[in-house]
């Protein structure tokens, strides 16, 4: 079996995993003991990034299909990387350097989601471009 071969079972827990959290941000499951300020948004974004996985890894290797799926989570990625960095509270970020103080590691904590929103909006340029040569302009 190559690397990119179609692999529905994997796809499938993909997708129930999306539609999980899909049911968790509308309140359609009760979520025990778990509070957040997150934006209801950023859990859609999040379980369409696991069900674009889920559908990319039932399609077929090298697809419109699955290029647009690819898309899709490098969209939904970098979106929440993006409020991570920008619009987050303060005290949602754990762990850390030991030696910095606490504002240094938020600072830095918020670069790198900034960062990682960064390389997938590249990643999505040169998707973008890949499958603009494809399949033409």
């Amino acid at each position: 079996m190559s690397r990119q071969a179609k692999s529905p079972f994997w796809g499938g827990i993909c997708i129930l995993s999306g539609v999980y959290i899909l049911l968790v941000s509308l309140g359609a499951l009760a979520t025990v003991g778990v509070e957040s300020d997150t934006p209801k948004w950023v859990l859609w974004a999040c379980s369409i990034t696991f069900v674009a996985a889920g559908i990319a890894l039932s399609t077929e290797p090298r697809s419109l299909a699955r290029s647009v799926c690819v898309a899709c989570i490098l969209i939904a990625m970098a979106s929440v990387g993006v409020w991570v960095s920008v619009f987050s509270p303060a005290d949602g970020f754990s762990g850390g350097i030991p030696f910095l103080p606490r504002s240094l590691n938020v600072g830095l904590a918020r670069g790198l989601f900034g960062f990682g929103a960064l390389i997938c909006l590249l990643m999505l340029l040169a998707l973008w471009r890949t499958v603009a040569k494809k399949h033409g302009d």
